[in-house]
């Protein structure tokens, strides 16, 4: 498995960026700090004209083809997905309730409070 990371600075695509990296996985980042250059853009199956951060290209066994996946949590899942090990399926049932919790505290409660700080930060010249 070959991963492209089409990331921008910002919390949510240092998620992934921190999480390919712990899982030891093939991976090439594509900064996207101004606009994507076109030439990047036609390298997606979807040529969308725009892209959501952060998100990858996967490509499976030395395969052109690729699959496209947006959303920090739709990564994460699929990458646990495909590294078996890592799945839901390996956890106890306290674990799996452990798991989901935690997996959407970082979307419903921290994010929030992540996104007023950095506002914040940012108001105040400190960003």
């Amino acid at each position: 498995m070959h991963i492209r990371l089409f990331h921008k600075t910002n919390p949510r695509s240092q998620r992934i960026l921190w999480l390919l990296e712990e899982l030891h996985l093939d991976y090439e980042v594509i900064y996207c700090n101004h606009p994507i250059p076109t030439q990047e853009l036609e390298k997606l199956p979807s040529h969308p004209s725009s892209l959501k951060f952060p998100t990858v290209q996967i490509f499976h066994d030395d395969s052109a083809e690729s699959i496209v996946i947006s959303e920090t949590a739709a990564i994460a899942e699929y990458l646990s997905h495909q590294l078996n090990a890592l799945g839901i399926s390996q956890l106890f049932r306290q674990e799996i309730q452990s798991y989901y919790y935690w997996k959407n505290f970082a979307e419903a409660t921290f994010m929030p409070e992540q996104e007023q700080s950095t506002a914040l930060f940012a108001a105040q010249g400190t960003a």
